[in-house]
């Protein structure tokens, strides 16, 4: 089997060589960027890589947390243990790509706005977690059903 890179590869290649048979007035530069980076996220297994929108909407939630510290800081005992606030961002955002699954599973058949509410949701959440966990790791798992369950959605 193909490493997810190699897959990723093999579809832009694909791409560069259908998309220019599309009339060029029906997709725009950033229309084909955006078809590259969605083709890119998956291969035979399924997602491999979380959108790069999920990312930034869960970051937006785990600031969201942070300015609710004291002096609108991480404590500094969490930037001790996450190597300071940009290794606390990334110990959130790494789970975007779970998030991106369970929406997968519900083939993205969502009622709600997955941006807003569930991956800000989630990552203010989970970074609220990671705060308060006092050294321990808290379930990523958990937070995605619970948020997922708060935004009215059913998870398995």
């Amino acid at each position: 089997m193909n490493t997810p890179d190699e897959y990723a590869t093999r579809l832009a290649d694909a791409l560069r060589i259908a998309l220019p048979r599309v009339h060029p007035h029906l997709i725009s530069a950033a229309d084909k960027r955006q078809i590259q980076l969605t083709l890119a996220s998956f291969d035979a297994r399924g997602r491999v890589c979380a959108d790069p929108s999920t990312i930034a909407y869960v970051a937006i939630g785990a600031h969201d947390a942070i300015k609710e510290c004291p002096r609108g800081v991480i404590p500094e005992s969490v930037a001790v243990q996450h190597d300071g606030e940009l290794g606390f961002i990334e110990a959130v955002i790494k789970h975007a790509l779970l998030l991106d699954r369970m929406a997968d599973a519900k083939n993205n058949e969502l009622s709600c706005v997955f941006c807003y509410e569930i991956a800000e949701e989630f990552g203010h959440a989970y970074a609220k977690a990671l705060i308060n966990a006092n050294g321990t790791t808290p379930s990523a798992e958990d937070i995605a059903r619970d948020t997922f369950i708060a935004a009215g959605e059913n998870v398995a």
